[in-house]
């Protein structure tokens, strides 16, 4: 049976539609889609940042807590000796993170002293060894920070320095390493040497000679 043209036409007419609301629906789910992952993108990239710049301020803090004990050091021997260490020191040298997990000093140290070791100094080449370490926490109390952060601060002769003994200091002059360990393994590290301020013999002084971050 031959249907009337009327009805022909409807029928092209309700398909034309179906077509054009299956296509609206596609895209509205595409845009749908990618809105989402920009979103996710801009969480994902908003947190990495925030991370990043606590991890530097926590690295800041790490220093800024270390110098306070080598401001007070009548001897500078003992720090490069390890006879004498920071008040704020974890003795756990694979500590448990307050983001979980662990962290390896040890290994930590041997890729420090590795790349001290790549300068080919020889007898003057610096030895680092762990001077600071523990939960950012743990410097101003739990309740006053809320921080994933673990601190690790190393201690080490001047690089110029030629005596031949780097667990002597003769001009004095040291270097200390900071690091902010956050969750998932990201780092922020700051390399800090100092001076003695121009004090007199058997009073503590300290002068910054220069500070940088460690990329």
């Amino acid at each position: 049976m031959v249907r009337p043209p009327d009805r022909v036409a409807a029928a092209a007419d309700a398909g034309a539609a179906l077509v054009v609301v299956l296509l609206a629906t596609a895209l509205v789910s595409a845009l749908g889609a990618a809105l989402t992952v920009l979103s996710n993108t801009e969480t994902t990239i908003a947190a990495s940042f925030r991370e990043k710049t606590e991890l530097s301020c926590a690295a800041e803090a790490a220093i800024e807590r270390a110098l306070q004990d080598v401001r007070a050091s009548m001897r500078w021997d003992d720090l490069l000796s390890g006879a004498q260490a920071s008040g704020f020191l974890d003795a756990n040298l694979l500590p448990v993170m307050p983001s979980g997990g662990t962290l390896d000093v040890r290994r930590e140290t041997s890729q420090l002293q590795a790349s001290a070791n790549a300068f080919g100094l020889g007898a003057n080449t610096p030895q680092w060894r762990v001077f600071a370490s523990g939960p950012l926490r743990d410097i101003a109390g739990p309740s006053a920070l809320d921080s994933s952060a673990y601190l690790v601060v190393w201690v080490a002769d001047d690089i110029t320095e030629t005596d031949g003994n780097p667990a002597a200091d003769t001009n004095g002059v040291l270097m200390l390493r900071g690091e902010a360990v956050g969750s998932g393994g990201r780092t922020r590290a700051l390399d800090v040497t100092v001076a003695r301020a121009g004090a007199p013999p058997g009073q503590a002084g300290l002068r910054v000679m220069s500070w940088r971050e460690v990329r």
